[in-house]
């Protein structure tokens, strides 16, 4: 994880920033032609629509053997890539009150202010972790396996609840919240209630994406009585700029490549495949939803930025989505059982490594084992 970490952090935070601001001037300069915007409505639709969501892409890589660092890199920049789109949106939306006059002054309150926003999430949801891991340290409930399994739901909607209370962001709360659950509460679960979450998960997780799936579709129909606007060209224009944005991952790759070495470098197939996983999803949608709901905006523009979104998420799930496999076939990335035992070995090799080296990273792991464990963690675990 230590190898792809500066990775996938680049890719979640410079990237997706580079793609909404990518996407948002491509769309202001072409969209003259098509359908024209103001710089604000190009920003926020460019902010919306940057939000990755490789379901389809990850579902495949998790029955394939691939690179195992591919993998982490696809995951990792998906879960917190539309953490920072949807800051980016909120503020956007922030621009667009009547109350905003634009200053540099103003500008950069309002930009801190997100980045406020987003750490202030983060540190609620990884405390609320740590203090669900501290309770069931104490609260010794082995025998009572459900009830550890509703402490964890209720904790996690508790970040959720909290953060927006406060103002926060709840989607970024939420996923540290689950970070530091991993990370400390689960080894104070029983047996029966580890299985019994990740169980109930993963059907909740592919209830989830089926219910996504199924309100995009219906979508379609329902939004097809004046609700939405499709402009044709502003669609086209759309997919064309989503896509040229997310070369971002090429330019990142190759940065981060300058200062590996020549084994753990991030070879061209790998770049092309990590560009082709931008692809859209509900995110995008529920935000173009409450973009209908916002008054700060011209109601013609949030049905043709609901419409156009629609569009662009239908044909990145549909046309990506179903030649992944094929693509991975094309470029190589299919391991066999030989380079799986080769990778599972350097991976073994690699954490030995990292164990005995003294730099900042092993610190942080080694204070994390010898004090924050041994205060929030069952005496064995």
């Amino acid at each position: 994880m230590k190898r792809n970490f500066g990775m996938i952090l680049s890719l979640a935070f410079i990237g997706t920033a580079f793609s909404a601001f990518a996407t948002a001037a491509l769309v202001y300069l072409a969209g003259m032609i098509t359908y024209p915007v103001s710089l604000l409505e190009a920003f926020t639709y460019g902010a919306l629509i940057a939000a990755t969501d490789p379901v389809s892409v990850l579902a495949t890589l998790s029955s394939i053997s691939v690179d195992r660092n591919l993998y982490i890199c696809v995951f990792g920049e998906s879960a917190l890539n539309d953490a920072v789109s949807v800051i980016l949106f909120r503020l956007a939306q922030s621009f667009a009150h009547p109350d905003f006059h634009f200053s540099t002054s103003t500008f950069l309150a309002t930009t801190f202010l997100a980045i406020g926003v987003f750490f202030g999430s983060m540190v609620l949801g990884y405390f609320l972790g740590m203090v669900l891991s501290k309770l069931l340290k104490h609260a010794k409930l082995n025998h009572e396996p459900h009830v550890e399994v509703i402490m964890m739901f209720v904790f996690a909607y508790l970040s959720y609840i909290i953060s927006e209370w406060l103002h926060l962001s709840g989607i970024v709360a939420i996923l540290f919240c689950g970070m530091s659950t991993t990370h400390y509460a689960s080894h104070n679960f029983s047996d029966e209630a580890g299985n019994l979450a990740k169980g109930f998960l993963r059907v909740l997780a592919s209830l989830s994406e089926t219910m996504i799936f199924v309100y995009l579709g219906l979508g379609l129909a329902a939004f097809g009585n004046g609700e939405t606007i499709y402009n044709w060209g502003f669609i086209a224009l759309s997919i064309v700029s989503i896509l040229i944005a997310r070369c971002h991952v090429f330019i990142i790759a190759t940065i981060a490549n300058v200062f590996r070495s020549k084994q753990k470098r991030m070879p061209m197939n790998q770049q092309g495949f990590l560009w082709y996983c931008g692809l859209r999803g509900g995110i995008c949608f529920v935000m173009a939803l409450q973009l209908t709901e916002n008054d700060n905006y011209r109601p013609e523009y949030t049905k043709v930025i609901l419409g156009t979104t629609l569009m662009t998420v239908f044909t990145t799930i549909i046309f990506f989505g179903a030649w992944t496999v094929s693509l991975l076939d094309i470029l190589k990335l299919k391991l066999t059982e030989e380079q799986v035992r080769q990778a599972d070995a350097k991976v073994e090799e690699t954490i030995g490594t990292l164990t005995n080296n003294p730099t900042i990273v092993s610190f942080i792991k080694s204070f994390d084992k010898k004090y924050t464990k041994h205060t929030l963690l069952m005496t064995g675990t």
